[in-house]
């Protein structure tokens, strides 16, 4: 969306070391929770689906991760907040 990070006080970067064991950590959370499931669980439409939302939770697991990949919801969050400005009242800050 040709967005750039907004700056902070705090411009320093996480080590390189330890953002790679926080991701590490994070796939492994994640393998361990999907890995027990089974071919209809993957292919069911999850309980905490929205009415309209059809996707099975493989479809949905595979919408999620390409979304966090690119950063879609804190992109379309960021410019809702921008569209809102400073405490909703519709100006740009």
């Amino acid at each position: 969306m040709g967005s750039r990070p907004g700056r902070t006080g705090n411009p320093s970067w996480p080590a390189a070391e330890d953002l790679r064991r926080e991701l590490a950590a994070q796939l492994r959370r994640l393998v361990d929770a999907i890995e027990p499931l089974t071919a209809a669980q993957w292919d069911a439409r999850p309980p905490y689906a929205h009415r309209d939302d059809e996707r099975t939770l493989r479809q949905g697991l595979a919408h999620s991760l390409h979304d966090e990949a690119c950063h879609q919801g804190e992109m379309y969050l960021l410019l809702k907040m921008q569209r809102l400005g400073p405490s909703g009242s519709g100006a740009t800050p």
